[in-house]
């Protein structure tokens, strides 16, 4: 028997034509047109295009960065609001091994306010 009868095409559940902003390549805007299944939903851009948009807003506004890769001011938000929610994901599990506590007044007053902070990060997770 002919085993290629009985092949069909599959279309597969989770594979569609999709389209995503790239890197300019010599200046010239870039999209990449191809059928994946594991893209991300509704991002418009590739990985290296929302690194490279990462990148440039820890130095510029939102407003220079959509003007310098030509893309909207809600498209760069969009592409910084995704970047915290993952990195905040991934700080949820983190717990400082040594602290820094300090107390200190504000305000002319004996109004005390106490500061506890990761010594190696300096950060604090909460305020109250």
């Amino acid at each position: 028997m002919d085993v290629s009868a009985l092949r069909a095409p599959s279309p597969g559940y989770d594979t569609r034509r999709r389209r995503w902003r790239h890197l300019d390549t010599c200046q010239y805007k870039t999209v990449l047109e191809a059928e994946v299944p594991w893209s991300e939903s509704g991002s418009g851009f590739a990985a290296l295009f929302e690194a490279l948009i990462i990148d440039w807003l820890r130095e510029a506004s939102i407003q220079a960065v959509a003007r310098q890769l030509r893309v909207s001011w809600n498209a760069i938000d969009r592409v910084m609001q995704g970047a915290v929610k993952r990195r905040l994901v991934r700080r949820q599990g983190q717990a400082p091994r040594v602290l820094s506590v300090d107390e200190t007044a504000f305000a002319r007053r004996h109004e005390y306010v106490t500061v506890v902070t990761g010594s190696r990060t300096w950060r604090c997770s909460a305020r109250g």
